[in-house]
């Protein structure tokens, strides 16, 4: 079973990539931007970058200004790219399902989380058994 505190991590460092990402869906953009648009704290948005990047999904690259240091450039590869785009596609595609195959496929996601819950409790129980 999945510790509280590590789940809890989890879904703050995806909330944290997926506020990068869509910034990073407006184009190239500077970190300091990034950072204005998102706010909270700079250590969060530069872990999503490092995140990202090790991903394959975001690039990085320094470019020189009129007047001062050299500022980090950031924007989404093109493999990020693709995977949007199929995503609208697949939505796209979804939206033109008729209502009854709408229905059914909401109907077979249900289904599938509620197997998904059943699978868990299982697990713990089994835990409990073992340790009990």
């Amino acid at each position: 079973m999945r510790n509280p505190v590590s789940a809890w991590l989890g879904r703050r460092r995806a909330r944290a990539n997926m506020a990068v990402f869509g910034c990073l869906l407006r184009g190239d953009i500077y970190f300091i931007d990034i950072w204005d648009r998102i706010g909270g704290g700079s250590g969060g948005v530069i872990l999503a970058l490092d995140r990202l990047s090790r991903q394959g999904l975001v690039w990085s690259a320094f470019v020189e200004q009129p007047s001062g240091p050299p500022r980090r450039r950031y924007g989404l590869t093109a493999r990020a790219l693709r995977g949007v785009e199929l995503h609208r596609s697949s939505q796209e595609s979804l939206g033109a399902l008729g209502t009854e195959d709408r229905a059914l496929i909401e109907r077979e996601e249900r289904t599938r989380g509620l197997y998904r819950s059943i699978n868990e409790s299982l697990a713990r129980l089994a835990e409990e058994a073992t340790r009990g």
